[in-house]
């Protein structure tokens, strides 16, 4: 059943995704920004050898901690796609179709 939420709101529910995927991660946004909360939660997952691809579609200067994120783990898929402008984030049982790019300003 879908349900709608507020930014606030799905900004808690792409946390919830994240934490409670037990096996593959997907991550798409245009814009990625990670604030210290969702790179805790991604380093938890790359410790628990459990894979995350994350695709982002605008070009920019990538932000240090990402950058460092991705060099310092195993389990971390990082994709390029120069027409995306999609969010979605989905693990195997929940899907998050929303307007919220994964950059911490957004949020």
């Amino acid at each position: 059943m879908a349900q709608f939420f507020n930014t606030p709101g799905t900004a808690g529910e792409i946390v919830k995704l994240i934490q409670s995927s037990d096996d593959k991660l997907i991550l798409i946004s245009p814009y990625i920004k990670f604030d210290k909360k969702y790179d805790d939660l991604l380093r938890n997952r790359d410790d628990r050898k459990l894979s995350t691809t994350i695709i982002y579609g605008k070009e920019q200067e990538l932000q240090d901690s990402v950058t460092n994120l991705i060099q310092n783990t195993k389990y971390i898929d990082i994709k390029f796609y120069k027409d995306l402008h999609a969010k979605c984030y989905a693990n195997s049982s929940k899907i998050i179709i929303t307007s919220l790019n994964l950059y911490d300003f957004s949020i």
